[in-house]
């Protein structure tokens, strides 16, 4: 796995509060969360791949890029707690480990 780092906003005085910045975060979470059941349903079933002509390697690769949209939306979403997380605790960054 490898570790990632990004820059978190600093509550202070002249800026937003920290809900104004951490209830958008909570927006985009729960979206994330829905698409993320929505996008399981979109799982490859071999059914739709045996007419290809090369039927074993189209389904293994339709279930690699499924695979794939997978863990963009749980990497967005392990960064985005992170930033959450930044933020309640007033950390000036945040990591998260991707997942590959």
């Amino acid at each position: 796995m490898q570790t990632k780092t990004i820059i978190a906003p600093i509550v202070h005085l002249n800026g937003t509060s920290k809900r104004g910045l951490t209830e958008p975060i909570d927006d985009a979470l729960e979206t994330i969360r829905e698409a993320y059941d929505k996008l399981k349903k979109c799982a490859p079933n071999g059914r739709d791949y045996y007419p290809h002509t090369e039927s074993q390697q189209a389904m293994s690769r339709a279930q690699t890029e499924h695979r794939e949209r997978l863990l963009a939306l749980h990497n967005l979403q392990a960064e985005l707690e992170a930033l959450w997380t930044a933020i309640e605790d007033q950390e000036p960054t945040a990591s998260f480990e991707l997942t590959e």
